[in-house]
């Protein structure tokens, strides 16, 4: 890992943000840096990740620079009724310092060591742990292991699919992996009201449908929801060349797959190498369509505000996608109703 890395944090909105909101408590820098410090901590994961998913688009610190680029634009969308103030006038230094952290470790969890990679394949032979679940859920792979020729390429491709389905929840693994090392930096974040447990919730949650989520108590009222929307939105928006080298795409011959594997990932590469949602894409179509199935609606069906009255946060405000709100964010929330 970098020092680009680091400097890249720096450079977003977000941590600009943070930064500015720290110095307005007589120069609070520590905070900051604890939150730096564990982004690249996350690094040192997501950095890891193209080991044991080699086909896929790159999802080190140019996607995590993205979500925080959309987290940030998301938030500018977000606006009262006449227009004025946005999201950033409400939001909190530690609000802000979680997003952060959400974007930079949410996707720790496909990243797998070769001693990690051993254990978990000797539970999928044993069907233990989370294994009897799955293969519950995919009869299909069970099929599909007993009739293989090459019993060891397709263990592989069910871990890979494996791995990928519960990487959101396998984030909570990796970031409590690092706690001891960190404990300098967990207890500043402690100072401030922020927790683990909130980490964890905000990360898992973009693998998660709105009737999961269970959100932790918070002492300084963190808007957990907030985090969770622009967590899962900025995911899903940030589609950019950057994370799809052209070069690298031919290297792998994605122009020609074979597997379904390799299919899925050259539809993914091809959306990254068109530009992205930042360019000319119509970004507003994927948040409502997003929005509406997140929040339990039908897939193709038309699109409803109902579910994003129910999760975001902020009252008073309104998500502004294109030229007109989307939806209205009830006071509600604050209270913990649904």
């Amino acid at each position: 890992m970098g020092d680009i890395a680091v400097e890249n944090i720096k450079g977003t909105r977000l941590f600009q943000y943070l930064k500015k909101k720290a110095d307005e408590k007589a120069g609070d820098t520590d905070f900051p840096s604890a939150v730096e410090a564990l982004c690249k901590e996350a690094e040192s994961y997501t950095t890891q990740i193209v080991r044991f998913f080699p086909t896929f688009t790159r999802h080190d610190y140019t996607h995590s620079d993205g979500v925080c680029e959309w987290m940030a634009r998301l938030l500018d969308s977000m606006t009262d009724a006449e227009g004025k103030a946005t999201a950033w006038d409400t939001l909190t230094a530690e609000e802000a310092a979680l997003l952060l952290l959400a974007a930079y470790w949410h996707d720790t969890g496909m990243a797998v060591t070769d001693e990690e990679k051993k254990t978990l394949l000797a539970d999928m032979d044993a069907r233990e742990g989370d294994w009897a679940e799955y293969f519950k859920q995919h009869p299909e792979d069970v099929v599909a292991l007993t009739e293989a020729k090459d019993k060891d390429a397709e263990r592989e491709r069910i871990l890979r699919l494996f791995v990928r389905e519960r990487h959101a929840a396998r984030c909570t693994v990796q970031l409590y992996a690092k706690r001891e090392a960190n404990a300098n930096h967990v207890h500043e974040l402690s100072k401030h009201g922020i927790n683990y447990e909130h980490i964890a919730y905000v990360c898992e949650s973009h693998g998660k449908w709105l009737h999961e989520l269970n959100p932790p108590k918070s002492r300084n009222a963190l808007d957990l929801r907030l985090c969770v929307v622009l967590l899962r939105l900025a995911d899903q928006l940030d589609y950019d060349k950057s994370r799809a080298p052209e070069s690298l795409y031919h290297l792998l011959n994605l122009g020609l797959p074979e597997t379904d594997e390799q299919k899925k990932s050259r539809e993914e590469w091809e959306k990254n190498m068109t530009g992205g949602f930042g360019g000319n894409c119509q970004w507003k179509n994927r948040i409502q369509r997003h929005l509406h199935r997140f929040g339990g609606g039908a897939r193709g069906s038309a699109v409803s505000e109902k579910p994003a009255r129910r999760f975001i946060g902020k009252p008073g405000l309104f998500v502004a996608v294109g030229e007109r709100p989307l939806a209205e964010l009830s006071p509600s929330l604050r209270r913990g109703q649904r």
